[in-house]
């Protein structure tokens, strides 16, 4: 029975919060427990449940806050508008530029080409229902691509283009990840204060038949992702994932 109040309770306060806008402040606790008739110890529990799972922000002295669902990703080779398709959002990118350049000992190392082989480079920000997502810039060589014309991708998935245009699957890749903060160009493109947390993300895909495809560094809002690793027994490898409240398992979005 107390399982099943809590669920109520839950649900309702999920209600609640589905009214207001992000960043909208929660009526005081005490003024939450008589409206929902309940003991304050357990409207406590709920809210930190909901806080920890991301729908909340509790701010001890100041108050409770409403906070956007985080985006939830995993590590399959998708696209961004694949992956923002499944959420049943809205996908948009903007080429901020792109060109063609001699490749450079970074990332022909990455792409396993040589130095002086030419790459096309392309750098794109990635809106979700209209809101600047991820700054994404990618490296492709452009022998794979000799007439690749970046104007024409448009909002177009790249993965798909690339299986469509040129015949190009790509099936896996290898990417790290680690914490960072936006500079003063990233903070403006992604509509964010400077020094806002973000993630890095750098990224080498490939065919089934091992062609390297892409380099991809990737800065996504900190705002709008969080990392959960899942640890496991000794009998298991350690899995990690990208998680959220609302939407487990998704895919991490490529362009």
């Amino acid at each position: 029975m107390a399982t099943e109040r809590s669920e109520v309770l839950r649900r309702r306060i999920l209600n609640l919060i589905a009214g207001l806008s992000p960043g909208e402040k929660l009526p005081a606790e005490r003024a939450l427990g008589e409206q929902f008739g309940v003991a304050r110890e357990t409207l406590r529990r709920t809210l930190d449940d909901l806080a920890e799972e991301g729908y909340l922000d509790r701010r001890q002295g100041i108050g409770t806050f409403v906070t956007r669902p985080k985006l939830t990703q995993s590590f399959r080779v998708q696209s961004f508008t694949e992956d923002m398709r499944a959420r049943r959002m809205s996908s948009s990118s903007k080429l901020l530029s792109h060109r063609r350049r001699m490749a450079g000992a970074r990332i022909a190392s990455r792409l396993q080409i040589s130095p002086g082989d030419e790459v096309v480079t392309l750098r794109r920000l990635r809106f979700a229902d209209g809101e600047p997502m991820a700054l994404e810039n990618v490296s492709m060589p452009t022998s794979l691509l000799p007439d690749f014309d970046a104007e024409k991708l448009g909002d177009s998935s790249l993965y798909a283009t690339l299986f469509r245009e040129y015949g190009i699957d790509i099936v896996a890749g290898t990417q790290t990840m680690e914490a960072t903060v936006t500079d003063v160009e990233e903070s403006a493109i992604l509509e964010v204060a400077p020094l806002s947390p973000a993630i890095l993300v750098d990224r080498v895909t490939w065919t089934a038949s091992g062609q390297r495809v892409e380099s991809v560094r990737s800065i996504y809002r900190g705002d709008r992702y969080k990392i959960q690793v899942d640890l496991s027994g000794a009998q298991r490898p350690m899995e990690a994932t990208w998680m959220s409240p609302t939407d487990a398992n998704r895919p991490l979005p490529r362009i």
